[in-house]
């Protein structure tokens, strides 16, 4: 309930696209200016599906809400990176590059819960 993560209604076939549009209907909504964005297959080793790459800019509040924020975003998700830089435009403002991977659900739901 927390992550908003229900697995019934994800669909392996459109699980990337789909959380590739919620991350960015997300950045907006936190006042992040999107840039690129890219897509691409996961590695079925490492249980994903995919990976995003998102370039945006904004200032450090709306940054560090999008990172607080995409716990919720309703998607399997792992923060692989995320690289922030200074904008010259003034001391608040950053550019971003981050790096999400979107997990395998099914592959996750099959594997078990390891023991400590």
């Amino acid at each position: 309930d927390q992550f908003k993560l229900d697995p019934v209604k994800l669909h392996k076939s459109t699980a990337v696209a789909e959380a590739s549009a919620a991350i960015q209907k997300l950045a907006a909504a936190s006042g992040i200016q999107v840039g690129a964005v890219r897509e691409s297959a996961g590695r079925a080793a490492n249980k994903e599906l995919g990976t995003v790459q998102l370039e945006g800019m904004g200032q450090v509040p709306a940054v560090t809400a999008l990172l607080s924020r995409l716990q919720s975003v309703g998607y399997p998700l792992v923060i692989e990176s995320v690289q922030l830089t200074p904008m010259p435009m003034g001391p608040a403002m950053l550019k971003f590059n981050l790096s999400l991977v979107i997990l395998d659900f099914e592959q996750w739901k099959k594997g078990g819960v390891g023991h400590a």
